[in-house]
């Protein structure tokens, strides 16, 4: 039986990791409301990781959890596009099907041997730590990775601008996850993403953006 190298496998993971970039990228920069937002979670997730404690990271495929970044609005292409794109607060209609995005995602993803858990993680990444979800689970029976998209995820839709709200500030965003820290998200969770340098995620962000204008694609320059 022949091994395959160690180093192979994971230029392998590299490498499937990238295109997925490269597509969640293309199809992010033709919507003004997503605009990098998925390929900013990703690179706000493994930020977070490094601050969390051993203890956490040994129970976590980082590989795995970089796929569910990445795919965290899947489940969002299945919706309306009047409601996506919408300038303005939803109706309440309008927010129950929205509300069901990760759903939608999850089921996508399950489809794919070997995702099981990263479609479990998408389903629950709205999951509320006070247990007023969806799915009513509450605490730690929301899966760990849930509970660490959840903060990534809230804190990058906070610090970009979309159709209906403008950007907030970093302190601004700061402020708000620790307003919510113990009811909507895991308030543990909040706090050791705090400790990310400021300065570490507005190079982030400039370099989703960047990627984001490598992606964009215009039919006239072919013409």
């Amino acid at each position: 039986m022949v091994k395959i190298p160690l180093i192979h496998s994971f230029s392998k993971k590299e490498n499937c990791l990238e295109l997925l970039e490269n597509i969640v990228g293309v199809i992010e920069s033709c919507d003004p409301n997503l605009e990098g937002h998925s390929l900013n979670v990703k690179n706000l997730t493994l930020m977070l990781f490094e601050m969390l404690p051993f203890t956490y990271r040994i129970q976590i495929d980082l590989y795995q959890l970089s796929l569910a970044a990445l795919l965290l609005d899947l489940g969002k292409l299945g919706l309306p596009r009047e409601i996506i794109n919408k300038a303005g607060k939803l109706e309440d209609k309008e927010k129950r099907i929205m509300s069901h995005h990760p759903e939608i995602g999850a089921m996508i993803i399950s489809r794919v041997r070997g995702f099981n858990q990263v479609s479990q993680w998408v389903k629950y990444h709205h999951e509320r730590f006070d247990g007023k979800g969806i799915y009513h689970m509450k605490g730690k029976k929301i899966p760990l990775e849930s509970r660490i998209l959840a903060v990534v995820d809230t804190f990058s839709a906070l610090i970009m601008d979309r159709s209906y709200k403008s950007s907030m500030s970093y302190p601004e965003a700061i402020s708000e996850l620790r307003l919510v820290a113990g009811t909507q998200l895991d308030a543990e969770i909040v706090e050791y993403f705090c400790r990310i340098p400021p300065k570490k995620i507005e190079r982030s962000l400039n370099k989703v953006r960047r990627k984001i204008e490598s992606l964009t694609y215009n039919t006239s320059d072919f013409e």
